[in-house]
């Protein structure tokens, strides 16, 4: 897709990874708040590369690599399916129901809410922050005094220079299943020089 993030704004994203097409085909689709922006179908079996069929999830950086998202995120979520009912923008926390996954600004911790509670591991110094899509601009500008933490949530931010902050999150995305990876996302800047 041609889609251009928009920067410091609250984008809600949802892809899925559909393997239900036809067989030895896959349909990667994208949503940003709720509207579908763009899908990709490729033709490959993943069983037949065992090396490529499953990937360790790592938020706030590209696979480990020095590729690095500088912002936060908020309600991170995969749900092992493809269900077209759920892309719409939420207005309040998402539930653990049905998810594989969740990293819930509820928590106010680098944990998986979900029932697997998958083992997270911190590398460098991402933050906790107050602030979430809920929280209400007014506020997150210091015009309204209440405390962002009264809408409910907070956030994750990882500053996106040379992969030095991010989240091993234990889970490991298997492609030769339907998923679903959904999402709150505030870009500040472009990946290694926020």
């Amino acid at each position: 897709s041609n889609y251009a993030v928009p920067l410091n704004q609250w984008i809600y994203v949802a892809v899925t990874h559909d393997i239900s097409i036809t067989l030895g085909n896959t349909r990667l689709k994208m949503y940003i708040n709720g509207v579908e922006i763009g899908y990709n179908t490729r033709s490959y079996n993943y069983n037949n590369n065992t090396s490529n069929s499953t990937r360790n999830l790592h938020l706030g950086v590209y696979d480990g690599s020095s590729l690095g998202f500088p912002g936060y995120i908020s309600d991170l979520r995969i749900i092992q399916n493809v269900d077209a009912a759920n892309y719409a923008v939420p207005t309040s926390n998402v539930s653990s129901t049905g998810t594989n996954f969740l990293l819930s600004s509820l928590s106010k911790q680098f944990v998986d809410s979900s029932s697997n509670a998958y083992t997270s591991t911190l590398v460098g110094s991402p933050e906790i922050s107050d602030w979430s899509p809920y929280t209400p601009e007014l506020v997150r500008k210091g015009v309204h005094f209440r405390r962002p933490e009264d809408y409910g949530g907070g956030s994750f931010y990882f500053d996106g220079r040379t992969g030095a902050t991010y989240l091993k999150t234990g889970y490991t995305l298997d492609f030769n299943t339907s998923f679903t990876i959904q999402g709150w996302f505030f870009c500040n800047g472009v990946g290694n020089d926020a």
